[in-house]
């Protein structure tokens, strides 16, 4: 197999995620407002699939599956709508979820045998309240933030892509070369 034909995927996939971060670092506003609205998207068709689920389904099975395409369709429309105030709930919902998850790190910790090392999962619990009290303070940063992050691993991701690719051309070179 030819060493372009390896390592083109590669270069394409890069030069994308670097795009992409490139995209989020300059109009993290925008990446929030369309991530939104895919998401809202996903929402609202994940909302009506539920509805597609009735048939055939027992009445236990129809219960779940009507409440879960009402709150499907509801928060996608609302998202769609108000995309901005879909990101910042759902940046509280991580907040919450980060308190919750230090929360259970440090019980688990306790919860350990005596002799066991517990300073670790204590630090990391209290870490991960702490992450989720930053990020319920200031769901607005918060969601920047992430967007920022997000932007340097796509452009990382990106690096190690392109990396990747002159690595697999080099080797197939290096292949072609000993034939």
């Amino acid at each position: 197999m030819p060493a372009n034909s390896l390592s083109r995927p590669l270069f394409v996939s890069g030069a994308i995620a670097i795009l992409l971060g490139l995209v989020a670092l300059i109009w993290p506003g925008m990446t929030l407002t369309i991530a939104a609205v895919i998401w809202g998207v996903f929402a609202l068709a994940d909302g009506i699939n539920s509805f597609a689920r009735l048939s055939g389904a027992s009445k236990a099975e129809k219960t779940l599956y009507i409440s879960s395409g009402v709150l499907g369709v509801v928060a996608g429309l609302m998202v769609i709508l108000q995309p901005l105030w879909g990101m910042a709930s759902l940046t509280w919902i991580l907040g919450f979820w980060l308190i919750l998850r230090g929360v259970i790190e440090v019980v688990a910790a306790f919860r350990l045998p005596k002799d066991a090392p517990k300073a670790w999962l204590i630090l990391s619990g209290v870490l991960w309240v702490l992450a989720g009290l930053l990020v319920t303070a200031n769901p607005g940063v918060a969601m920047v933030s992430i967007v920022f992050w997000l932007g340097l691993l796509s452009i990382a991701w990106g690096v190690a892509f392109i990396v990747a690719g002159f690595r697999v051309r080099s080797a197939a070179q290096q292949i072609k070369d000993a034939l």
